[in-house]
């Protein structure tokens, strides 16, 4: 052997010893994914902490939803995108004037939220598309007069301010409920057409830039959305149990409620809104939601209501007893959207100014 081929031989090894130093930099900065298990305490965990840079990488592009630095990132605040509960007394309108409680939709959900949880206690819900945290809130009555706590989930900065601006004692984030499991960002489209954002308030799937005509976007302004799976933010709460779920985000329920771990985290009742598509997008909406193990016990118009099977609700003559939808008694007033485009018509101002001070950004949690 030559000279040559010694020397060839020599940097090929060198080269293979760079490559495997490198790949052992690198593997040991960036870790797997980690999956947690149901019976993970992930409220309790303490990994070391992350390089909060590296994670606003990170969650730009695939990581796994159950990843430990995700829900570290999560419990430390996210960056200002969650807040704790508010220890300030509440700042809501006086509700005796209030003109839409008095609406078909609204007496729907209270009906159904007063015959599931009237005597307890202490539960703990999930609002998406918490809007400014009052307007047409179904949990806000819970969360006051009957001590529970939950989370409330808004993307869009205009209407976060002002939710946080009510001093609801939940937990509140900014993001958008991920249809994928894992978090992504997305462009969300703000227009400043009052009546519009009134209909549309947090309609993630209906305002995505990409389904914005054209000569609409020359009127408004985009704004990036970070989406996350609900998952990833009940277990940085180390939550396994949710008593009510209220999912209104415009388009994207299907994906939302396909992806969650209803096996890892359990979800007692059920109220959502499923835009019309037709008699053959409702059956098959229903279809999956009681694939995870639900009971549609109502429908008002766009509005269903589930119940978890075998959740020993008291009082709840249906469970076990599936109804077929078209057997559900409709109203004559429409759907919640309607609702909506009912608060703008009527000059209900909830984007009103909020006063324009420094919030201090705490953790999501206290620690264990």
């Amino acid at each position: 052997m030559s000279d040559r081929d010694h020397w060839r031989l020599l940097m090929l090894w060198l080269a293979g010893m760079t490559l495997v130093m490198v790949r052992q930099v690198v593997w040991s900065r960036i870790g797997q994914p980690t999956l947690l298990n149901s019976g993970d305490q992930v409220a309790c965990v303490s990994p070391p902490p992350p390089d909060h840079d590296e994670v606003e990488v990170l969650v730009e592009g695939p990581l796994d939803a159950g990843d430990r630095r995700l829900i570290h990132w999560v419990q430390e605040g996210a960056g200002g995108r969650v807040v704790q509960p508010s220890a300030a007394p509440y700042n809501t309108p006086d509700t005796s004037s209030v003109f839409w409680r008095e609406t078909e939709v609204w007496k729907f959900y209270v009906r159904y939220v007063k015959k599931y949880f009237e005597h307890k206690v202490g539960g703990f819900f999930v609002e998406a598309g918490a809007l400014d945290g009052y307007v047409l809130s179904t949990t806000l009555r819970l969360e006051r007069d009957q001590e529970w706590t939950g989370l409330l989930v808004e993307p869009r900065p205009d209407m976060f301010h002002q939710l946080l601006d009510k001093h609801r004692k939940a937990h509140a984030a900014r993001f958008c409920l991920s249809e994928k499991p894992y978090p992504h960002s997305t462009s969300f489209w703000m227009s400043p057409d009052y009546v519009k954002e009134s209909v549309a308030f947090s309609a993630v799937g209906s305002q995505l830039l990409e389904k914005v005509k054209g000569q609409v976007r020359e009127t408004g302004s985009v704004v990036k959305v970070l989406c996350l799976p609900l998952a990833t933010l009940l277990r940085a709460l180390g939550r396994t149990h949710v008593d009510l779920w209220v999912l209104d985000v415009e388009g994207v329920e299907w994906g939302v409620l396909d992806l969650f771990p209803f096996n890892e985290i359990t979800v007692d009742v059920l109220m959502v809104e499923r835009k019309d598509k037709g008699e053959e997008d409702r059956r098959a909406f229903v279809s999956l939601v009681q694939s995870k193990g639900f009971t549609m016990v109502a429908r008002f118009k766009e509005d269903f209501v589930f119940v978890r099977n075998n959740s020993n609700l008291e009082g709840e003559e249906f469970l076990g007893k599936p109804r077929r939808a078209n057997n559900v008694p409709m109203q004559a007033t429409g759907s919640r959207e309607a609702e909506k485009v009912l608060v703008a018509g009527q000059g209900l101002s909830i984007w009103g100014s909020f006063p324009e001070r420094q919030r201090k950004r705490s953790p999501f949690l206290k620690g264990c």
